[in-house]
């Protein structure tokens, strides 16, 4: 019998099926392209390294990084443990407040004046975008979120753990949001003096109190002011301001009226709130897109949108409801015109979703729901959606159980990303949030107080180098025994590396890719040798076998696949 050499292709990102005997493919911190057929590529697909994590800045506080947020005037802020700092493009922070401890991320969002600020409980935080002055949000009707969104000059919040959502004043500002003065809501007549001249009087200025602008209607009988209706609410008034007239707008005689502001709005109308209405399922985040109000419950979610209704400007969109909603509201991230998330539904969890429209697709395999599933807990799921040389990725972090996934939109494939663990173990990726800002991603850790940027030439998260590992596709010849005389790695070669000594490990299974036998180490090639041959020789036989390769050398690289020589052998 003699030898048959084939090319073993890789045109996939990771999949694990449920069973190993039907896929065994593990791709961690490498990311499929498609390659395009014009150019006349030797395999139609090849895999890349995921870029590194360059550090700019060491946080003064040693913590986890709970936000990263660049504001629409272009500033990057970032909250560490319980600081909350601004960095410049130069990574110098300066601490501008602090938030209270907790488990959560960090939820930010402008209006183009100030920057609110949320973590799930019922507490806010603003941030006044030309001073950077910074306080909590004092208003009384403001409940606090889980998510904040803002569309259409109006923040508008979901209040947690419930099915209801509320919105801001129309271009609240900094001292809106943090101070004690606002406009008149509720105006009640004290005194209604004697001697004013009956009749109607319509947009009557009112004099008085800590503000300006407070206009009213005014119904003379008798000489005595009846009734008072506030047709303009003003600004800068506090509660229970006292308020008088001249008597000039109301005939030009008369003396004694006295009214007050029995309720302010600073930033918050207390009325401007509703609920989902077609499910009784708690608001989970929320999000805008495409202009419209995105409502993601537990089970089911909404779309609303600005019909600038007097009452409350927002309308639920009819017919588009959504019988999915979310495991995990700090999942939720957007990327172009599309929102992704880790579902949850009547029927159960643990799959991943994209908006399409008004409608939501599983972008999720079974391969990574079966192991999303296993995890003792996917409601801590933190996601953001970032892009590496024109490629879009969404990034999915489980934290309590160590893991991270990555879909890459275009070829709609999976990898893992994963960083090293103090004793040499696979642990979730480094990045715990996300931010463009300066011309670079950058990303804060989740346990230290660094803040890095995603560097495609840059071969290590932190100090740390970085593990890649590909499994292959089962190789068998219709259950008969194979010899495998060569194993040849089809991966670019001769690239720069900051290691004198750059090697690669193979090692295989012969039990289906339920075990692995001992890696066996091999050279990756000097720089400037582009045609070096990465080859294993004599690699035992099997009827069933599934190779895998993994390498943590700092060198630029890319893998097509693999050349196998073999020889059968017999049943």
């Amino acid at each position: 019998m003699g030898t048959v050499p084939f090319r073993v292709p890789l045109l996939g990102g990771a999949y694990q099926a449920r069973s190993l005997i039907a896929s065994a493919q593990r791709s961690v911190n490498l990311y499929p392209e498609r390659n395009a057929p014009e150019g006349q590529p030797p395999v139609p697909v090849t895999h890349y390294q995921t870029p590194g994590l360059r550090k700019v800045m060491q946080s003064a506080s040693v913590e986890r990084v709970r936000a990263l947020y660049r504001a629409t005037n272009g500033d990057l802020y970032s909250v560490v443990g319980q600081k909350v700092y601004y960095v410049s493009n130069t990574y110098v922070e300066t601490e501008i407040g602090t938030i209270a401890a907790g488990p959560n991320p960090v939820v930010f969002t402008d209006n183009g004046l100030c920057i609110v600020m949320v973590d799930g409980s019922a507490t806010g935080y603003a941030i006044d975008m030309a001073t950077r002055s910074y306080g909590a949000i004092t208003d009384p009707a403001f409940y606090g979120g889980t998510g904040v969104t803002y569309l259409d000059t109006y923040f508008v919040f979901n209040r947690p753990a419930t099915a209801q959502f509320y919105i801001s004043l129309s271009n609240v500002t900094y001292d809106m949001l943090t101070g004690t003065t606002g406009r008149v809501l509720t105006l009640i007549l004290t005194t209604g003096g004697s001697g004013y001249v009956d009749g109607t009087y319509t947009n009557v200025p009112l004099t008085g109190g800590t503000g300006t602008g407070a206009q009213a209607t005014f119904v003379v009988s008798g000489g005595i002011i009846t009734s008072t209706t506030l047709t303009a609410a003003g600004s800068g008034y506090t509660l229970n301001d006292t308020f008088t007239v001249s008597n000039t707008y109301l005939g030009g005689t008369g003396s004694g009226y006295a009214g007050s502001a029995a309720s302010v709005a600073t930033a918050f109308d207390p009325l401007d709130i509703a609920a989902k209405s077609g499910s009784g399922d708690n608001i989970q985040t929320v999000a805008s897109i495409h202009g419209e109000l995105w409502l993601i419950g537990e089970l089911t979610s909404e779309i609303w949108y600005n019909s600038g209704a007097t009452d409350f400007t927002f309308q639920r969109v009819q017919g588009a409801f959504i019988d999915h909603g979310d495991a995990a509201p700090y999942s939720l991230a957007q990327a172009d015109i599309s929102l992704f998330w880790l579902l949850q539904d009547r029927q159960g969890n643990g799959v991943v979703v994209r908006t399409n429209g008004y409608q939501v697709k599983r972008i999720s395999t079974h391969a990574i729901e079966q192991d999303i599933q296993s995890y003792a807990k996917i409601s801590d799921a933190i996601g953001y959606c970032h892009q590496i040389q024109g490629h879009a990725f969404y990034v999915l972090t489980f934290p309590e159980a160590g893991k991270t996934w990555a879909y890459e939109i275009a070829t709609e494939q999976w990898h893992e990303r994963a960083s090293l663990g103090p004793n040499g173990e696979l642990d979730r990726h480094r990045g715990n949030s996300y931010a463009f800002a300066y011309g670079y991603e950058h990303v804060g850790d989740y346990q230290n107080g660094s803040l890095y940027v995603y560097d495609q030439s840059f071969h290590y998260d932190g100090d740390v180098p970085i593990p890649r590992i590909r499994s292959f596709p089962h190789l068998l010849a219709e259950g008969d025994r194979v010899e495998y005389l060569r194993f040849i790695a089809d991966m670019e070669v001769g690239q720069p590396s900051d290691d004198n000594d750059p090697k690669i490990s193979l090692r295989w299974s012969d039990t289906r890719g339920a075990t692995y036998g001992n890696p066996v180490i091999q050279e990756l090639g000097d720089p400037g040798q582009f045609q070096t041959s990465i080859q294993w020789r004599r690699l035992g036989m099997a009827r069933d076998r599934v190779f895998e390769i993994s390498w943590s050398s700092p060198v630029t690289t890319a893998l097509n696949g693999a050349f196998v020589e073999v020889m059968r052998v017999g049943s």
